[in-house]
C-alpha cells in the first residue's frame, strides 16, 4: 500500500501536510490518518508490530493496575444450595470472602476455565485460628468469617453446596494481586477425619488421618544431632521400638564417699538454683567387721529421710529405676551418717538433675 499525504489549509502558514494511506472500502478507495504515540522529539514515535522490537525501537510505558483495585464482587443472600454468583475473565487473582448471618450449611469457592467443570479452591481463615469444628484451611466453610482464596483460572463461582437451614450472608471481592504463601497462616485443622490436626477431646474415628511420623533405626545409639537446642528425630531398635533412658547423661550426678566416724558428711553437692538431684542408685559397702545403719538426708542438719542397714562384710544396693527418690527443697545436699563408728563404709550415690 503506498504512503500518500492529504493537504490541509492552515491559516497562518503554507499548507502542511497529514499523513495518511490509502486502503479499499467497499468500492470506494480512501484515506485513513496514521494515528502514532510520538514523545519529544520527531524520532521518538511508538512502533507497533507483531514482531521481535529492535533494540533502540521506542515503546509505551505500561502502569501495572494499582494493589488494591476491585475487579468485581459476588454478593447475595443465600437460603438453598446452588450458586450465589460467578465471574469469568476479570484478571483476578485473589479471592475475599466473607461469610454472615445465621445458618447451617456449606459454602465453597470453585475455578473453572471452560465454565463446565469446576474445581474446589482452598481457601485460608484470615483469622488464622482454631474457629468452631472447622479451622484454618478449608475447601468447605461452615461458618462464618473471612475467607482468602487466590484464582488462577478464567471462571470462578461462589456456591452453597450443602444448605440445611437459615441464611447465608455472602459477599466476595475479586482482587487484582494474589495472596503470598508467606501472608497465610496455615493451620490444617479439622474435627472430621480429613483433618491433619485433631483438635483436643476430640474422639477418634475410623478413617482418620494425620501427618505420618517417622523414626530412625538406631542400632549404635548414635547422636543424630550436632549441637544442643537442634532439632532431633526419634530414635528406634531394628523392631520399631523408640529408644529411651530414664535421663540423659548430662542430667546425671554421681559421687563417692568413705566413712568412718558417726558425723554427717556430703554425699552430694547442691544441684544450684532450683535444681533438685533425685537418687537413681545407691551401693553401700560395709568392710568391717561390724554392722551398721546408714541415714540419708536430702538436706544438710535436715530430717532422714530413708535409712539402709548394711551387715557387716556385705554390700547392699538400692535401685530406683524410673522411680527416684525425690528431694524435698531444690539446691540443698544430700548426707550420709553411720549410727555407729566402725571401720570402713564406702557409699556411691548416682541422681538425676530436675528443675
Amino acid at each position: 500500500m503506498a504512503d500518500s499525504f492529504l493537504p490541509y489549509k492552515n491559516p497562518d502558514t503554507t499548507d502542511k501536510k497529514l499523513d495518511s494511506e490509502s486502503l479499499t472500502v467497499g468500492s470506494d478507495t480512501v484515506e485513513r490518518e496514521r494515528i502514532q504515540v510520538a514523545g519529544k522529539s520527531a524520532a521518538e514515535i511508538q512502533d507497533v508490530k507483531n514482531d521481535k522490537p529492535a533494540n533502540n525501537a521506542y515503546g509505551g510505558i505500561v502502569r501495572p493496575l494499582n494493589a488494591g483495585v476491585i475487579l468485581a464482587t459476588i454478593s447475595g443472600n443465600a437460603t438453598a444450595t446452588g450458586n450465589v454468583g460467578s465471574e469469568q475473565d476479570v484478571g483476578a487473582r485473589s479471592l475475599i470472602l466473607q461469610l454472615t448471618g445465621t445458618w447451617s450449611g456449606t459454602v465453597v469457592v470453585e475455578q473453572s476455565n471452560d465454565n463446565s467443570n469446576w474445581v474446589s479452591t482452598i481457601l485460608y481463615d484470615v483469622a488464622g485460628s482454631i474457629m468452631g469444628s472447622s479451622g484454618g484451611v478449608f475447601t468447605g466453610i461452615t461458618l462464618n468469617g473471612i475467607f482468602v482464596a487466590n484464582i488462577y483460572a478464567r471462571y470462578v463461582r461462589v456456591r452453597v453446596s450443602v444448605f440445611t437451614s437459615g441464611t447465608i450472608v455472602v459477599n466476595a471481592v475479586l482482587w487484582g494481586d494474589a495472596v503470598a504463601p508467606s501472608q497465610i497462616k496455615i493451620i490444617p485443622h479439622s474435627a472430621t477425619s480429613s483433618g491433619l490436626i485433631k483438635q483436643e477431646d476430640s474422639a477418634h474415628a475410623s478413617g482418620d488421618v494425620g501427618v505420618f511420623m517417622l523414626a530412625v533405626r538406631n542400632d549404635a545409639n548414635a547422636v543424630r544431632a550436632s549441637a544442643d537446642g537442634d532439632y532431633h528425630v526419634f530414635s528406634v531398635d531394628k523392631l520399631g521400638r523408640q529408644l529411651v533412658t530414664s535421663a540423659p547423661r548430662g542430667q546425671r550426678v554421681k559421687n563417692a564417699i568413705t566413712l568412718s566416724t558417726t558425723t554427717e558428711t556430703t554425699l552430694l553437692s547442691a544441684g544450684g538454683a532450683s535444681v533438685f538431684n533425685d537418687i537413681t542408685k545407691l551401693i553401700i559397702a560395709n568392710t568391717s567387721g561390724t554392722d551398721v545403719r546408714v541415714d540419708f538426708r536430702d538436706a544438710t542438719a535436715g530430717s532422714v529421710i530413708f535409712s539402709v542397714f548394711a551387715p557387716a562384710g556385705q554390700t547392699v544396693g538400692v535401685a530406683c529405676g524410673d522411680d527416684p527418690i525425690p528431694q524435698t527443697t531444690a539446691n540443698n545436699n544430700w548426707t550420709a551418717q553411720l549410727s555407729a563408728a566402725i571401720t570402713d563404709v564406702r557409699i556411691f550415690a548416682q541422681a538425676i538433675k530436675e528443675a
